[in-house]
């Protein structure tokens, strides 16, 4: 064989061997094109149930906040209550034992985070301790 047949012969064997990886390459791109096309189908199935359950979630709240909101009469009652008993500042806990009492239920979380809120609202205060500061988790009535 001489030099010219031995080059052609590598260039023909290399010609060769490209052409497999270029076809191997081919196939992985057309299964990595189907693949992403089937991801961004799941994509679009996941935002949509996202979607619909973060509507759900929000009326869920809404409906929530329309029931917590019933429950901060109740506990200005208890709250009333307790402070003519002579009990002026009360703690989440004089309210919450006093709640159940009354009306069978009641989780503290709950009560404690309307009372943070009737405070918000204006409807009670939170006295100065010794230091100045209000005093935190006590509550009294706010008198006009």
């Amino acid at each position: 064989m001489s030099v010219e047949e031995y080059l052609f012969k590598q260039k023909t064997d290399l010609i060769e061997s490209q052409k497999k990886t270029i076809e191997q390459q081919k196939e992985l791109i057309a299964f990595l094109n189907k693949r992403i096309i089937k991801l961004e189908e799941e994509k679009k199935m996941f935002k949509k149930a996202l979607a619909e359950r973060n509507l759900e979630v929000r009326s869920n709240y809404r409906e929530d906040r329309k029931r917590l909101e019933g429950e901060e009469p109740k506990i200005m009652r208890v709250i009333a209550d307790l402070d003519a008993k002579g009990l002026h500042v009360v703690s989440y806990d004089d309210v919450v034992k006093a709640f159940h009492q009354r009306y069978n239920y009641g989780n503290y979380d709950t009560i404690s985070r309307r009372m943070r809120q009737l405070r918000e609202d204006g409807w009670l205060f939170s006295p100065e301790g010794e230091d100045g500061k209000a005093e935190g988790g006590k509550f009294s009535l706010k008198r006009k």
